[in-house]
């Protein structure tokens, strides 16, 4: 899985370089970590996230991806 690490060292990168404080990043990499690396349903992910944070870009992020219209798609590297 080595891809989903290079994928959040350059999230990283990118959003250090645009002020998120460190909790926030760290937040961004816990579910990014949620939805792609641990093999979880999107739904299930989904659920655990809305549970477990109070962080503001992870309440934008939900906000996006559960308003009607919008979602988001990946693909499992085999």
């Amino acid at each position: 899985r080595l891809w989903s690490w290079v994928a959040v060292a350059s999230m990283v990168a990118g959003m250090r370089r645009a002020g998120l404080s460190s909790t926030q990043v760290t937040a961004v990499e816990r579910v990014f970590q949620l939805l792609y690396c641990e093999g979880r349903t999107v739904s299930a992910a989904l659920t655990e996230i809305e549970g477990g944070t109070t962080i503001d870009v992870v309440a934008e992020f939900l906000d996006f991806v559960l308003r009607p219209g919008r979602g988001i798609s990946f693909v499992r590297a085999l």
